[in-house]
């Protein structure tokens, strides 16, 4: 539509790198959020016991990879 009336490309794409980027940071906060809220509850309704239970944590070092691998992933989707 916007480029229908007229909006330039470079504009179109700086508007679709935004919408990626707050909906990709959205989505992820919401992820990490339910993640550490949802950890002890699931280990304490897990049927049977896990070996090493009390170690299980979020490991922000995983978190960054995939927070830098989305942010790679979202710029290489919408320059395509």
């Amino acid at each position: 539509m916007r480029a229908a009336l007229g909006a330039f490309r470079s504009r179109l794409i700086r508007q679709c790198l935004t919408e990626s980027a707050v909906l990709g940071l959205a989505g992820g906060a919401l992820g990490v959020l339910l993640a550490a809220i949802g950890i002890r509850p699931f280990l304490t309704f897990w049927p049977g016991s896990l070996p090493r239970a009390e170690e299980v944590q979020l490991d922000w070092h995983v978190l960054l990879f995939a927070v830098a691998f989305r942010t790679g992933a979202g710029f290489a989707h919408s320059h395509t």
